[in-house]
């Protein structure tokens, strides 16, 4: 019997799952929820200029002294021309380049939920906070339960935290 004093833990209990539930979920959806714009507009001008900062076409070649055969185009000249024409490109059209990645970014994006670095950490130690203090009163309705002599099962991925602080508590005088 898990119903006592006009308390039913059984139906306290799965609400208190349920609470923890929603919140694990919440958890996992902001975890994996994508970055801001602002974030993506950030990382594509980092990676432009890494793209750009590089480029060498080999123009010492076109300067290269007459009597020196080095000018001439080679295969190898074709190979490292070809290497190049990513930085090639991100540097002559660099605009519409970042253009057109900005616009498949909010493409991808879509309208959903995206968080910053910073809103996304103070937004999921909010939920881990939330979620511990659920699991604390879990934690204490499954001991007061046993303290009646209930046998309510406990969950195998409650937070040790919650379970370990109130199991080692003394007893209140019943």
């Amino acid at each position: 019997m898990t119903k006592r004093r006009d308390r039913d833990y059984t139906a306290e209990l799965v609400a208190l799952r349920a609470q923890v539930a929603a919140l694990n979920a919440k958890h996992e959806a902001v975890s994996k929820a994508p970055g801001t714009l602002d974030e993506a507009e950030q990382r594509i001008d980092s990676w432009l200029d890494t793209l750009t900062s590089g480029l060498d076409l080999g123009a010492y070649r076109f300067v290269a002294p007459s009597a020196e055969e080095e000018w001439r185009p080679t295969a190898h000249m074709a190979s490292e021309f070809t290497m190049q024409v990513g930085p090639l490109v991100a540097t002559v059209a660099r605009d519409a380049l970042r253009a057109a990645l900005v616009a498949s970014v909010r493409r991808h994006l879509g309208d959903c939920e995206t968080f910053g670095i910073e809103e996304r950490l103070a937004k999921l130690d909010d939920l881990e906070a939330q979620l511990l203090a659920f699991e604390r009163a879990e934690e204490a309705l499954i001991c007061e339960g046993e303290r009646l002599g209930m046998a309510l099962d406990r969950r195998p991925d409650a937070d040790p935290r919650a379970v370990l602080e109130l199991v080692g508590e003394p007893q209140a005088a019943a």
